[in-house]
């Protein structure tokens, strides 16, 4: 019987390859021990919190949860530090206790009034809608020595349990009324869309990252925060890090609906179907055909994505995926494993790649509704629920054997019995999971940090039906997730 999945010593430390944004140089062959990268106690922010693991009691009324699993290393779990791992998806709540101080802070949390989640590369963000203080708020959870966190001004290096992040821009009359539209997380950067669009109901449990088709023509407040040394705040200051959230007014000005992230570097999509791009540049990622970081947003000077209209875009780690209105994708950007299109013989792997089409022959008149990508991939997902992969397979991302992988073309992915279809997926960094339109998820890729749920640390190179998750969906439906290097988080409603 072929082998689907490799597993390693439970007691061996695993050795992960990481993209760190605070040199100035881009660093893509750093190497570190997740297993070592332990903090500092005394800078630990570390509250007592009340967690339960899942339970399949139904609540009384409408409300939101949020369930984490994988490493909890950096207290990115929101159970603590002791928490080392989590395989079957546990809630996370906040203490409840008689100080009026704690009970203000926490009240959009514990009342259930979470609708957005995003993770970076070693922590959680979670934003709900305080109709006391009429704003939006933030909580998060993990590393903060990048200012993914916003709090401490440098003196945090991360937060063990879940905490409201505040600033002096989060408690401005700047964002007063506003509404979230979406939430993102590049590795060590963020942003958010907030809109005075009245109709964007505070409990929109749509996927912030797939259906973008809104029209709403309003201009839409964009905060962005974290790492910064590559100008991927889009800030025309030079910081290394951004604690306060930064009100991006050329965003402003454009009018944004939607924003991707990769290593160090964004893409936000206008209004009008055109992309902007800033940050770094090393392997073309901005698009523009040069090497050049760029600090500001700047309109993608490239005559293909000129005279298309965009309707969606997602970047990788170093590439970028843009959908257009006639239903074809345009890529770009650093193509070591073919995740674009198939490298030429005597190219090196990396190489710097200009704006093309990426062959979708395959999929013969399919409708794309949902593109993604991680790393070193790209996903497809089409109307009729075939979801299509390329790039690497080496930890099992594309979701075919070994045997059967084709490298530089798009390889179908069989869910189940080869007759499930896909409603929506997730992908990022190594994993991907995938919601069938029966309800059930399936998953593949590097389980190593038990992100597909699963007690087996593995590859898996074929999906696998992740029970735990199935479990969770019944009571709690599962309607966001967010998937990072070593963990998970997800955003559940009893609606």
């Amino acid at each position: 019987m072929m082998k689907r999945h490799l597993c390693i010593d439970k007691n061996k430390t695993l050795l992960k390859r990481v993209i760190h944004p605070s040199s100035s140089q881009i660093l893509p062959s750093l190497y570190f021990f997740l297993s070592s990268n332990n903090l500092n106690s005394s800078n630990i922010v570390n509250k007592n919190n009340f967690n339960r693991s899942y339970s399949s009691s139904t609540p009384s009324q409408y409300s939101n949860k949020v369930y984490s699993w994988g490493s909890g290393l950096n207290g990115k779990l929101g159970h603590g530090l002791d928490e080392t791992k989590i395989v079957i998806p546990k809630e996370i709540e906040i203490e409840e206790d008689d100080d009026d101080n704690n009970i203000e802070k926490n009240r959009v949390f514990n009342d259930g009034k979470i609708n957005k989640i995003t993770s970076g590369t070693t922590y959680s963000i979670f934003s709900g809608y305080d109709r006391v203080k009429d704003r939006q708020v933030f909580y998060g959870c993990g590393d903060n020595r990048d200012a993914q966190l916003i709090v401490g001004n440098g003196k945090i290096q991360a937060l063990e349990n879940i905490e409201l992040l505040e600033s002096p821009m989060l408690k401005s009359d700047q964002i007063k009324g506003k509404q979230i539209k979406q939430l993102v997380s590049g590795t060590y950067h963020n942003a958010c869309i907030l809109s005075n669009n009245n109709n964007n109901n505070n409990n929109n449990n749509n996927n912030n990252n797939s259906n973008m088709d809104n029209k709403d023509t309003s201009k839409p407040m964009v905060l962005l925060w974290g790492a910064s040394n590559s100008g991927q705040i889009g800030s025309p200051e030079y910081k290394r890090v951004q604690y306060d959230p930064f009100n991006n007014k050329v965003l402003l000005e454009i009018g944004i609906k939607k924003l991707s992230m990769g290593a160090t570097f964004t893409m936000a999509l206008s209004n009008d179907g055109k992309l902007y791009s800033f940050g770094s540049s090393t392997f073309n990622e901005l698009g523009n055909g040069d090497m050049f970081n760029e600090r500001e947003p700047k309109l993608i000077d490239n005559q293909l994505l000129i005279e298309n209209e965009i309707i969606d875009v997602e970047c990788g780690f170093f590439h970028t995926l843009a959908l257009t209105s006639d239903n074809k994708i345009l890529t770009w950007g650093r193509n070591q494993e073919s995740q674009c299109f198939p490298v030429p013989k005597g190219t090196g792997k990396g190489s710097f790649t200009e704006v093309q089409y990426l062959d979708t022959s395959s999929l013969g008149d399919s409708k794309i509704i949902q593109i993604g990508a991680n790393n070193l991939n790209s996903y497809i997902l089409t109307e009729n629920g075939n979801i299509y992969t390329i790039g690497s397979n080496e930890h099992g991302q594309c979701g075919v054997e070994k045997s059967n992988f084709k490298e530089g073309v798009l390889n179908k992915v069989k869910i189940g019995d080869g007759n499930l279809k896909v409603k929506k997926f997730y992908s990022r960094f190594k994993t991907v999971i995938v919601e069938t339109t029966d309800g059930r998820f399936f998953g593949w890729g590097s389980n190593f940090d038990h992100q597909l749920a699963l007690e087996t640390r593995c590859i898996y190179f074929t999906p696998v039906e992740l029970n735990n998750l199935n479990d969770l969906h019944k009571d709690y439906k599962i309607i966001d997730i967010s998937i990072s290097l070593s963990h998970c988080i997800s955003l559940n409603s009893n609606k």
